[in-house]
């Protein structure tokens, strides 16, 4: 779920909410499966996807946060380094010396 600044901004993004994003931006669907329309509710509320003749597409602004994602994402169990995202426990594995 999407959680609101006083400016009605979004300050963070789950990564369901990425993931709607990143789908709708590609391609549009005109059907939304029940399990996820309360998530989409919130972003179209938010100005993140609106429902054209085509379906469900990303907006401009959902484009932009998209974009945003690899250096905003915002969770306990990941590290940002250089616009990347990582979890916490990669392991940086090195060539064998043999």
């Amino acid at each position: 779920m999407l959680s609101s600044t006083r400016s009605g901004e979004r300050a963070f993004m789950t990564y369901l909410d990425l993931a709607i994003l990143r789908s709708l931006a590609i391609r549009p669907s005109s059907n939304i499966p029940q399990c996820i329309q309360t998530e989409v509710i919130a972003l179209l509320e938010a100005g993140y996807v609106v429902h054209s003749p085509d379906g469900w597409i990303t907006t401009a602004l959902g484009c932009s946060r998209v974009q945003q994602s690899a250096r905003s994402i915002v969770d306990p169990g990941v590290t940002v380094v250089s616009g990347d995202v990582a979890p916490r426990s990669a392991i940086t594995l090195k060539p064998s010396s043999a």
